[in-house]
């Protein structure tokens, strides 16, 4: 019986693991090549890249990057579901499951660090996303978000 009422309390007190541990906040980096960029979020916010501000995990938001000489880059900031509440998918953490998913503490802002690198102006090529290894990820188009790129083309393969 004592083994019962110690797992039980244990269940209650990991419920809410994300929260506990992710907490229902994010700091979100901006980055952009060139650096010293402005940074417009959409909740009124600015800032000159580098820098870092934070946000609530389930918040959504639209970035513009604009610099002297280059094209404004937009970047959307998506809120996305989180593995950190499969810790509660245990029958006996329902609760923390329930806490988790409605606090947001199970999501978080991607991509982070929001790094652009921008375009010149008169140039055709689009303002591209870096990923934090320092890859482009894609070009961004007018909305921010990463456009598919176009695969080189196979040559033909001549019939027999």
């Amino acid at each position: 019986m004592k083994r019962v009422v110690l797992a039980g309390a244990a269940a209650l007190a990991l419920s809410g693991c994300a929260t506990i541990v992710k907490g229902t906040s994010q700091k979100v980096s901006f980055q952009s090549d060139p650096s010293g960029s402005n940074v417009q979020l959409s909740t009124g916010e600015s800032c000159r890249t580098p820098c870092t501000i934070r946000f609530k995990r389930t918040q959504e938001l639209q970035v513009v990057f604009s610099h002297p000489g280059f094209k404004d880059a937009h970047v959307a900031i998506q809120s996305k579901f989180g593995g950190a509440i499969a810790l509660n998918l245990l029958p006996i953490s329902l609760f923390g499951t329930v806490v988790d998913a409605s606090n947001g503490s199970s999501r978080f802002l991607s991509p982070n660090p929001a790094h652009v690198r921008m375009a010149a102006i008169g140039s055709d090529a689009p303002a591209v996303l870096v990923d934090k290894d320092g890859k482009d990820v894609g070009p961004l188009d007018d909305r921010g978000m990463t456009m598919a790129r176009k695969s080189p083309e196979k040559p033909a393969t001549p019939a027999k």
